[in-house]
This record gives C-alpha cells, structure tokens and sequence, in this order.
C-alpha cells in the first residue's frame, strides 16, 4: 500500500485525477465549515401584512379602527406602505400583522433584528409618535410562546425616514421556524396643525446565515 503524503504547497493538474478508492475524512457542516454572515436581509412584503385581530382579513386601502392602512396606489409612482392616516388630534394605536418563516439558511440562536424605515409625513405630532414590534414563535401546536421582541417601544415622530431596529431574542429559534409579527404605531397629537401620517416604508428581517 502507498504511503500517505502531505504536499506543502500549490498542486496544478492538468488532465484527469483518477482515484480508485477514496475516503473524506472531514465532511462539510454548515455549522463548522461554512463561514457565517452576520445579518442578512429578509424583506417582508406589505402585502403579507394582515389585520392583527382578523387575520382571514387584508388591510384595507385605509387606515381605520385600530388597524393600519395599505397605501401605494399608484404603479410606477408610489411604492406599497403602510400607514395610520391623518391622525392629526386624535391619539390612539393601530396595527398589522404578518407571519414569516426563518430561512432555511438562519445560523440556529444567532443574532435576529426586525427593522423598519418609519416617518411622520407632512407635519410631526405634537405630543408623540411611536412605532413597537411584538414577535411571537409558533409552537406548531395552534399556540405561540412570551414575546421575544427585546426593544421597547421607539420614537417614529419626524418628518425624515429612518431605521428602528428591534431586537428579537432568537435562544430558540431554529431555521424554519414561524414568528408572528405584530406592529404598532401609537400616537398622540392635540393641536392638529397640519396633515401627519405615521408612515411604515419598509419591513425586513436581517438574520445571521450560513450558506
């Protein structure tokens, strides 16, 4: 039997490499072969977003109730968003809601964001506007666990689109895996001083992959 060798260096072969019996003693794992890359973005489609307590239900092409709206109308012009309305001296909170399955390449208990590009257009409430995230896992039993969104509530009350970032506490969550989603914008203005809507641009999950 031939002896086994290390080469230290480059191998260049030009033709075939004929072996009549092989081994690999090493397999390649997903978990200790294949670099990790740290948060990856997922978006979620506005039209995923559903009515939070009727979920059989699409938003409605107008915020009302405690529900957001699902905005966009215009083909070519407007991108799908999601918003609250005028909600110029009034204050309350409304919602949506989405389900979105972990993919198949998420890097099991890594890191998990939710990140939404949030604004007040025209005017800015003149007490408060916030935007919060609670996110649920399935127990593929008909039921879910404790929230695990870790970020409070958040200020959305500018007139400039930007980024909150909520962290999700991922210890469980394995690739597959169903999150319930459930925004909500809550505000507070008194004096109605010109048209505010709380805006919702973008949804998206970023994750940690390999592969």
């Amino acid at each position: 039997m031939a002896r086994a060798g290390t080469i230290d260096g480059d191998v260049r072969v030009i033709g075939e490499v004929i072996a009549d019996s092989y081994e690999l003693s090493d397999k390649v794992t997903r978990s200790s072969d294949i670099a990790q890359e740290t948060l990856q973005i997922f978006p979620m489609p506005m039209s995923s977003f559903v009515v939070h307590d009727a979920p059989q239900t699409k938003l409605t092409g107008t915020a009302n109730n405690d529900d957001l709206g699902l905005y966009g109308t215009t083909p070519g012009t407007d991108s799908m968003y999601m918003a609250a309305g005028d909600i110029g001296g009034a204050a309350s909170t409304r919602y949506a809601r989405c389900t979105f399955q972990m993919p198949q390449n998420y890097d099991d208990g890594e890191t998990v964001q939710i990140r939404l590009s949030c604004a007040v257009t025209t005017t800015v409430c003149d007490t408060s506007c916030t935007v919060d995230v609670e996110c649920w896992e399935s127990d593929r039993e008909a039921g879910v666990g404790a929230d695990i969104c870790a970020t409070a509530a958040t200020s959305m009350n500018a007139l400039a689109f930007a980024d909150k970032d909520f962290t999700i506490t991922a210890t469980n969550l394995v690739a597959g895996d169903i999150i319930d989603i459930r925004i909500a914008i809550a505000y507070s203005d008194a004096g109605d001083l010109g048209v505010m809507i709380p805006t919702i641009g973008a949804v998206e999950l970023l994750c940690d992959t390999r592969g």
